[in-house]
């Protein structure tokens, strides 16, 4: 027979659990989490907490479970469903924005901590318990995937320092904005990034997640493979993160415009240049927040190029920015 707490316990473990959920919703500040594979695991943690929420609470109901699956859903779904939306509501009155995507994560997560429970009160034959509880665990499995290749990515970055991108590696493709890994062209190894220009003004693709230990190098380099018959005018976009706060201006940032001839263009940037290339103050080498290659003006639908071999380097010799 199976034991269960009393209901001052029951009670007990609800009250902590709410007043856990309403800590990591409404007080603890989102903007201290840096690392994005931590915060992408803080997005989906909506659904686990709501699934822990929804047991803790179908305990503090009773011992015993009512014989009619209605009375039980009526008693259980709308406290935690109010809860799951006033708690989003709530935060329009702190410092947090509301999200319609995390109402949906919490509302997730109270379903499939249903269909676990109904499983567990309802379910008498094993092999229809053990299937809903699987398709339970392989939801919430699922929603893993992506933290995993964000943990993942951010492993071999960290790892491959001071080259910032040779795809080489299927998580570099996630540190850009756009593009796709192809073995169609490659500048060093077999791989690069291959980014179909969409028709829209200043088309590109931007490098944003890098280390950030920049000020022992001195050099940036990179090479765009243009497989277009005519030249392309494209431009390199270096900047840190006070950039923004600076209304993102042209003078605030490094700024090159080259001619991507067809075939393998590449390009060196001296650090020190990227530094002082903001007219008003000095950019931070241990901020910079983007690399963007992208096209002067709209392109033509088709248009395509390759970026490869981006990566940092001591060397200053041969280091010069060209045009």
């Amino acid at each position: 027979m199976r034991l269960l707490p009393s209901r001052r316990h029951r009670l007990t473990l609800l009250v902590i659990t709410l007043m856990l959920a309403l800590y990591l919703l409404l007080v603890l500040d989102t903007a201290q989490i840096h690392s994005r594979a931590m915060f992408a695991l803080w997005n989906i943690a909506h659904v686990p907490l709501f699934f822990l929420l929804t047991v803790v609470f179908d305990q503090a109901l009773s011992g015993r479970h009512p014989p009619v699956l209605r009375v039980w859903l009526t008693l259980l779904l709308p406290p935690l469903l109010i809860f799951a939306v006033a708690t989003e509501w709530l935060q329009s009155l702190t410092a947090r924005n509301p999200s319609g995507r995390d109402i949906a994560m919490n509302v997730l997560g109270v379903v499939l901590a249903v269909l676990w429970l109904y499983a567990r009160h309802y379910l008498q034959s094993t092999a229809p318990r053990l299937v809903l509880r699987s398709i339970v665990v392989l939801a919430i499995a699922i929603l893993f995937i992506r933290p995993m290749q964000m943990l993942a990515a951010d492993w071999h970055r960290q790892k491959a320092f001071p080259v910032l991108s040779d795809f080489e590696h299927w998580t570099d493709t996630l540190n850009w904005s756009a593009g796709t890994r192809s073995a169609e062209q490659a500048r060093d190894g077999k791989h690069a990034l291959k980014v179909v220009l969409p028709e829209q003004p200043l088309a590109g693709a931007s490098l944003r997640y890098f280390p950030r230990q920049w000020h022992e190098l001195a050099c940036l380099s990179l090479s765009v493979y243009n497989p277009q018959a005519k030249a392309l005018p494209l431009s390199l976009r270096v900047h840190d993160n006070r950039h923004r706060q600076m209304g993102e201006a042209y003078h605030d940032r490094y700024n090159q415009n080259f001619t991507a001839k067809p075939g393998w263009n590449d390009l060196q940037v001296p650090l020190e240049k990227i530094a002082h290339a903001a007219q008003t103050r000095i950019i931070s080498l241990d901020e910079i927040s983007t690399v963007r290659v992208f096209y002067q003006g709209t392109p033509t639908a088709g248009t395509t190029i390759y970026i490869d071999a981006v990566r940092l380097s001591k060397e200053t010799e041969n280091c010069q920015a060209s045009r």
